[in-house]
């Protein structure tokens, strides 16, 4: 199937869930000081599927409880996962990277449905990682959208730089 027919699968399922139709939810971590790329899928078995790029990936199984994402007042998106690491396998590769490392590790969330693994039915989308806290046997991110806007421009605003400010400030 092409990823059209997959997306319209998809749809089709969040519409009218067909019987036999079931959608499993994976997450990839990735930051350029870690050994490797971490792929999870949330399932007892693991998954071999095609990404977007087109390269076959395994995902291990994992123990995984996704929270959606919320509205803050602040317009930015956030979602929360825990991922059961009994081994402290996240955590040790964590520790590779340097407190004052300015790269955030990015967290990649993908639905496939098991009938095509061909393409992702939903994603990728793509979080930064905001917050991670680490416990035995457990593995904590809180992720947002990639704070763009948040990075600051040097420039400060006046009224000769935006003429709309001057209604503002009147």
């Amino acid at each position: 199937m092409t990823s059209a027919t997959v997306k319209a699968a998809y749809r089709e399922k969040l519409a009218s869930n067909p019987d036999g139709e079931i959608a499993v939810g994976t997450w990839e971590i990735y930051h350029p000081l870690m050994s490797k790329r971490y792929y999870f899928v949330s399932d007892q078995v693991s998954l071999t599927a095609l990404i977007e790029t087109g390269a076959e990936v395994t995902f291990e199984p994992a123990n995984i409880n996704t929270k959606g994402a919320a509205n803050n007042a602040d317009m930015n998106q956030s979602a929360s996962m825990t991922i059961a690491d009994p081994f402290n396998e996240l955590d040790n590769e964590l520790d590779r990277i340097p407190l004052d490392n300015e790269i955030l590790p990015l967290l990649t969330f993908r639905t496939y449905l098991l009938s095509d693994l061909s393409y992702p039915a939903w994603g990728p989308v793509e979080y930064e990682a905001q917050d991670i806290n680490q416990g035995k046997g457990s593995f904590t991110a809180t992720v947002s959208a990639p704070r763009i806007n948040n990075r600051g421009t040097g420039l400060i605003v006046t009224p000769t730089l935006c003429p709309l400010i001057r209604g503002l400030l009147i």
